[in-house]
């Protein structure tokens, strides 16, 4: 969870990068000073306690090694780079999972470790079982509603 926070916020780094790389000088030094204000305007609306957690998170980015760091910058840019429904699945997938309890959420990050672990044989082979499986024991299918009365007020 640490490292999606930390993703979203070097969203803010990052959007400044990619837009200097496209604009004139001229727009660099106008879209800079915007965003110079726009980021002072936000650390002074921000609370002590914000304003450490996000210090502490710049720390923890500083400490990643070089290649982890490269790996979260090329996953934002493939987050960025979807359509805005798709990141807002994705947020929205997030929020639920942060919603869970941690013993849940701690088990979901185990089992997704375990699958990173996987080699792609291995991978192709659970998912052929998961189909198989699936096949098997199909979602209830429910009826569906019966349709509504027409109103028709007494007189």
């Amino acid at each position: 969870m640490k490292r999606l926070t930390l993703i979203l916020i070097l969203g803010l780094v990052f959007s400044l990068t990619t837009s200097l790389r496209a604009a004139e000088p001229d727009e660099i030094q106008a879209d800079t000073e915007a965003y110079h204000q726009e980021n002072l305007k936000r650390w002074q609306e921000m609370t002590p306690e914000e304003r450490e957690k996000l210090r502490e998170r710049f720390r923890e980015w500083e400490n990643l090694p070089p290649e982890e760091r490269e790996m979260l910058k090329r996953n934002f840019r493939r987050f960025k780079d979807l359509p805005p429904h798709e990141r807002e699945i994705l947020k929205e997938r997030f929020r639920k999972f942060r919603q869970l309890p941690p013993e849940k959420r701690e088990r979901i990050i185990r089992n997704f470790k375990r699958w990173e672990r996987l080699s792609p044989e291995e991978r192709k082979e659970f998912r052929e079982m998961y189909r198989q499986w699936k096949d098997l024991h199909p979602a209830p299918h429910f009826p569906p509603p019966p349709a509504p009365r027409p109103y028709h007020p007494k007189r």
